[in-house]
């Protein structure tokens, strides 16, 4: 009885460090999931932001130059008697300023766009970097708990071994302490082995 319940606390431990090694596993592959979701979530928002700036950027430098435009016209119209020559130099200058900016905003949308591209690849990188070393530790436990598990499991078994080679070394010794028995009782006691082996 006490080999059993050994055994049986043996085996409980050792279904407990498998559950444990188990759910740490799920635990780390969850994590690693996780923060590559949180990377990627955070790499869109930046690359959205910038598309949404570059994009007010142009509708403000076209806007601009619209009005520009109007109004060099508006001013040509009511002075074109008069100031023909210069309504012209007008719009030629708001073309030209309205150009200007229209290059600076594609500029700076690109530059921004470059540089968001950048942080959102470096933070993918880390993000990833951090799932490789969430997957290591989650490998590398595994192992050492699949390990402890093994040499459990392999020391319950010496011990149940142990065990049987001790009772069966305590039953040779109680046999050959056993008494001779007298000669008139001697067929009872060769009688007695074969009575319990029916038993």
């Amino acid at each position: 009885m006490s080999a059993e319940r050994t055994a049986d606390r043996v085996g409980a431990i050792v279904a407990a460090a498998e559950q444990v090694a188990e759910r740490m596993r799920a635990e780390g592959e969850q994590r690693m999931r996780d923060r590559i979701a949180e990377g990627d979530r955070a790499a869109d928002n930046r690359i959205r932001a910038a598309e949404a700036e570059a994009r007010e950027l142009v509708a403000g430098a076209r806007a601009e130059a619209a009005a520009l435009r109007a109004r060099a016209t508006e001013e040509a119209e009511a002075e074109r008697s008069r100031a023909a020559g210069e309504a012209l130099e007008t719009v030629a200058s708001a073309q030209e300023e309205a150009d200007r900016l229209r290059a600076e905003a594609t500029a700076d949308t690109s530059e921004q766009r470059e540089r968001t591209r950048r942080e959102a690849q470096a933070m993918l990188i880390s993000a990833r970097a951090a799932a490789d070393d969430v997957r290591a530790e989650g490998t590398e436990l595994g192992a050492n708990l699949h390990q402890l598990s093994s040499s459990l499991r392999a020391n319950a078994e010496r011990l149940l071994d142990d065990v049987a080679r001790a009772h069966q070394a305590l039953t040779v010794e109680l046999d050959r302490a056993e008494p001779e028995p007298a000669a008139s009782g001697s067929s009872r006691r060769r009688g007695r082995p074969a009575e319990r082996g029916g038993g």
